[in-house]
């Protein structure tokens, strides 16, 4: 006879099949079956009954059905329950996901190799996510050409980063976009707009110019050469006070010796 705790598991892991089972027709195949035991364990390692996993496994199966990218949604989910978070959450957080997905979709459009277009679509719904409007893709990809979707995914996400450090609409999407128009690889578009935003209190005193980094892009400079090197302001060191020299010690005087008295006459 099972145990009850082998019993307790049978049962949640046999519910969730029945609740993916009732899923839309070949939705249930889009979601990795690694994927799927991950989520009911973790679900069951932290209390979950099936009933509160099974909408979340639904909802990523039919967007899997619509061509959405199932494994980032999946792990969305694995990290919220991970942490603990109340099922709930998870839902409304993962339907964000969901619909920026959509919306990156809309501005990507179609992407012939499949690997190529899920991994634009999740940067790019991640972007979306951090608050890159639909216009900031619009404007970046106008003004990069005909760059290729990933490309415009990355450059989203490196106007994200310069966003948050607070770098102005005009000049990030300026920057993002001639670096884009220029063939930047995605982690060199990454690295550009992280280093931008390390050094956002340069820019925003004049000591720097992004004008001036734009200006590099143009000109067709490699990625690590376009930021001006860091000024970096030399303290002058205070003198060091010469060590005194030892006085010399004063030659000793040569110890007398005694006279030998004389022997007397054998």
């Amino acid at each position: 006879m099972a145990s009850g705790g082998g019993m307790a598991a049978w049962s949640f892991l046999s519910a969730l099949a029945l609740a993916t089972m009732l899923a839309p027709a070949g939705a249930a195949a889009e979601l990795a079956a690694q994927h799927r035991r991950d989520i009911a364990r973790l679900a069951e390692s932290r209390g979950v009954a099936a009933g509160e996993v099974a909408p979340l496994v639904e909802e990523i199966d039919r967007a899997a059905s619509r061509g959405l990218p199932a494994g980032p949604l999946a792990n969305k989910v694995k990290e919220g329950l991970a942490k603990g978070v109340p099922p709930a959450r998870v839902q409304t957080v993962l339907r964000g996901l969901v619909g920026n997905m959509d919306s990156a979709v809309g501005l990507l459009g179609t992407v012939p190799d499949a690997a190529l277009r899920a991994r634009a679509i999740e940067v790019l719904a991640e972007a979306l996510g951090r608050g890159v409007t639909a216009e900031d893709v619009k404007r970046l990809a106008q003004g990069a050409g005909a760059a290729p979707a990933e490309s415009l995914a990355f450059g989203a996400k490196g106007w994200a980063l310069l966003r948050e450090a607070g770098i102005p609409s005009d000049d990030g999407v300026a920057l993002m976009s001639e670096a884009m128009r220029h063939g930047f690889r995605s982690a060199d578009l990454l690295a550009l707009a992280r280093e931008v935003s390390r050094r956002r209190d340069e820019f925003a005193s004049g000591r720097a110019s992004l004008d001036a980094v734009r200006e590099a892009v143009r000109r067709g400079e490699r990625p690590e050469r376009v930021m001006p090197p860091e000024r970096v302001e030399r303290r002058e060191r205070a003198p060091v006070p010469p060590v005194p020299e030892r006085p010399e010690r004063p030659p000793e005087p040569p110890a007398e010796r005694p006279d030998r008295p004389e022997r007397p006459p054998r």
